[in-house]
């Protein structure tokens, strides 16, 4: 299922990676906010800011809704908050995690596909 709020971070987050001026995304943004009964946006904030605010609305917005791990791992921060989590995830984390493998009868099936990199 694909929500509204996730289109319009997303389309939030295209704006800003685009170098669009940061105020361009601040209408999407505070249209969540305001659902939320939260304040706007505060004004004048550099696209570095608009990216953090994206990033903590999405997760808040998606708390629980299995979306957190492809943000991580689409802003390169997946090792680092996997890290930061606590011994566990420090033990955990290995670069490999980034992608899921093809399943193997898929490659059977097709054989102009191979296996992700770190899978083979």
């Amino acid at each position: 299922m694909l929500r509204f709020a996730d289109i319009l971070l997303m389309y939030a987050e295209t704006l800003v990676m685009r170098k669009k001026p940061a105020e361009d995304a601040y209408p999407l943004i505070n249209r969540i906010r305001q659902r939320a009964n939260l304040s706007p946006l505060a004004t004048g904030l550099s696209s570095e800011a608009v990216m953090a605010e994206i990033r903590h609305q999405r997760m808040i917005e998606f708390y629980r809704e299995g979306l957190r791990f492809y943000d991580l791992r689409r802003w390169g921060l997946l090792q680092q908050e996997i890290k930061n989590s606590d011994k566990e995830g420090r033990q955990f984390y290995n670069n490999k995690f980034q992608y899921f493998p093809i399943p193997q009868n898929e490659i059977n099936t097709n054989p102009a596909i191979t296996q992700n990199p770190p899978w083979d």
